[in-house]
């Protein structure tokens, strides 16, 4: 797996994203740590009933009010919305990373003070230390209760689980004449996207404490 240009796919018009700097996930691992012809299932990427990779941006603000967008961390090329809870005591964060309009993935935390912008976090009453995944994944479960939703990881450390897939799917007739007049690509190529999903799981105290999930499609 190589760096790439990142493509968002939006119905059947093709985005070109260019990120020059920074990190991505695809570089975080080895090739060999990504396991191939799986994907995560959208159950997983869902929170809020926002779907990572399928709802947009506008959504998300139109749920969440329009925050102002971040660098989470400062290897990270990804500019993110951040929200906090606004309940008394409850210190729940969640980021929503952007990929053109779209929700790229997003991370889940349980408290984190040292967090880069964390002053601009829109404080919202809908972010809690309840949320969950479609899928039931949430803050503060055992590694017993993730692996039971999720099965074995691709990877793991001490505290930490890793789930990283790999696959190719094959553009739609519309997605590729979009791809003939964007790049000026000829009808014999190979018209796949190749797509990664990836969930990152950290436990304190074998309580989940931060859920990182995210979804790329490049071609």
């Amino acid at each position: 797996m190589t760096k790439k240009l990142i493509y968002l796919v939006n119905f059947a018009l093709l985005v070109v994203i260019v990120f020059a700097g920074g990190t991505s996930v695809s570089q975080e691992f080895k090739d060999d740590d990504w396991e191939q012809n799986r994907i995560i299932d959208d159950s997983h990427l869902t929170v809020l009933g926002l779907v990572s990779s399928k709802n947009s941006f506008e959504d998300l603000e139109a749920l969440l009010g329009k925050a102002t967008l971040i660098r989470p961390d400062k290897t990270e090329h990804d500019l993110a919305a951040c929200y906090i809870s606004s309940n008394p005591g409850d210190e729940t964060v969640i980021i929503f990373r952007k990929n053109g309009k779209q929700i790229g993935g997003f991370k889940l935390i349980a408290s984190q003070p040292t967090l880069p912008g964390r002053s601009e976090c829109k404080k919202s009453n809908l972010v809690t230390r309840n949320i969950a995944t479609a899928s039931g994944l949430k803050l503060g479960m055992s590694r017993k209760s993730l692996l039971s939703i999720m099965g074995p990881p691709t990877k793991q450390k001490e505290a930490a689980l890793f789930y990283l897939y790999e696959t190719k799917k094959r553009m739609t007739e519309k997605e590729i004449e979009s791809a003939i007049k964007a790049f000026g690509k000829q009808k014999d190529e190979d018209y796949y996207f190749d797509i990664l999903t990836y969930m990152k799981a950290y436990f304190s105290n074998s309580k989940l404490v931060v859920l990182d999930v995210g979804k790329t499609v490049s071609y």
